[in-house]
């Protein structure tokens, strides 16, 4: 009787054949513009299908590692801008991982029609419901941040009973939808007497204003925050990530 052969599973298979195209390009040996081998003979080398072979070489590509030309193979993609990873956490968070002591002040706490720019934001018709929360932050009775936040309270349940001195936003929202999406922009900015007031900041320091907008899993606007920080009382750090490119035509036989 013939005996049976146990195969690697298929996620194995596609994480080595990642494995193997990264070493080479990491490693010098296929520089950019190289021509990588073929689905067919990778699909000879590691013994596998050729749907394994396609989804791993489709994954490299969307990352930006490969480039797929139709008709010509699959080639090595030009270095691209390095992408910096920022960790945008609650500044509750923050403050206890260095040590310190959190508190929150509440400046201004309502439900309110939106605006007519608002509302585009959020994607709403005119004079939907926002809540409006203004929030000072402080580290060890100094203080940190001004979050300047709106949310839709339609979708996410519960917020508007939410006490933000007790617990903050960020958690309670985090909890709601563990993994959104969004974008994120900081700026340098010089802002009012009030925020200069409010944070114990230098006549002509500057501020770092994070505004995030963030999106549930089908792309509606959850909240929009804008975060301000004395300049020079607070750095933004991040980590340098492998570049990820935009896909390249992954259509059709690579031979």
């Amino acid at each position: 009787m013939e005996s049976l052969r146990l195969r690697e599973p298929t996620s194995s298979l596609q994480g080595e054949i990642r494995a193997f195209v990264l070493g080479k390009i990491v490693g010098g040996e296929w520089a950019p513009g190289a021509r990588v081998p073929s689905e067919t003979e990778l699909v000879a080398r590691f013994g596998t299908s050729r749907m394994t072979v396609h989804h791993a070489l489709k994954a490299l590509t969307a990352e930006g590692y490969l480039r797929r030309v139709k008709g010509l193979g699959t080639f090595v993609a030009p270095p691209r801008a390095h992408v910096l990873h920022a960790r945008l956490t609650d500044v509750a968070d923050e403050i206890a991982e260095r040590g310190g002591r959190h508190r929150c002040e509440v400046l201004d706490h309502d439900v309110r029609c939106a605006s007519a720019a608002e509302a585009a934001l959020f994607q709403l018709p005119p004079g939907e419901r926002l809540l409006h929360a203004r929030l000072l932050h402080f580290e060890n009775d100094t203080p940190l941040q001004i979050e300047d936040r709106l949310i839709d309270p339609a979708r996410v349940p519960g917020v508007e009973d939410l006490d933000p001195a007790a617990e903050s936003y960020f958690a309670f929202l985090m909890g709601k939808v563990p993994y959104p999406a969004g974008r994120a922009v900081v700026r340098a900015v010089m802002p009012p007497m009030e925020t200069r007031f409010l944070l114990r900041m230098g006549p002509e320091e500057p501020a770092l204003e994070v505004e995030r907008v963030t999106r549930a899993p089908d792309g509606a606007v959850l909240t929009v925050a804008r975060l301000i920080y004395p300049g020079t009382r607070y750095v933004l750090s991040g980590e340098i990530a492998p570049p990820v490119g935009r896909a390249g035509d992954i259509a059709g036989d690579d031979e």
